[in-house]
């Protein structure tokens, strides 16, 4: 079975996971590239070391490039569909509270305005 990624749109348009996504370096992007087709393949049963639970159903991606470790939290939504929620560079040993917080607030949000989002990714892919 194959698995849909599909970013998290804000209220005001934004997306934080490809926000993030774009500030990295081109090799780190190219890391982030990859580790989302091994999701796409396997869902959250990737495994450890590139996905696990954290809290609630929130998961994170787990991207170790060079000395850097970056982080995507997701959500399941229905059936194949994986939510991207936002990124960070991990600094702690432990996922700071704050970033499972967030992600846990754009699942929400999400959640109520699921149409208005599917609405404005179907218009960016026309």
């Amino acid at each position: 079975m194959s698995w849909s990624l599909t970013p998290y749109v804000k209220p005001n348009k934004s997306k934080p996971v490809v926000d993030y996504i774009d500030t990295l370096k081109d090799k780190e992007q190219a890391k982030v590239d990859h580790v989302f087709n091994l999701i796409r393949k396997n869902g959250t049963r990737t495994g450890m070391p590139y996905i696990r639970h954290l809290d609630d159903g929130i998961w994170e991606i787990r991207i170790a490039h060079s000395s850097n470790i970056f982080r995507v939290t997701l959500f399941h939504f229905e059936g194949n569909e994986l939510i991207l929620l936002h990124g960070f560079t991990k600094k702690t040993q432990k996922t700071p509270p704050k970033e499972i917080k967030r992600a846990k607030a754009y699942r929400e949000d999400f959640k109520k305005r699921k149409d208005e989002i599917y609405g404005l990714l179907q218009k960016e892919s026309e």
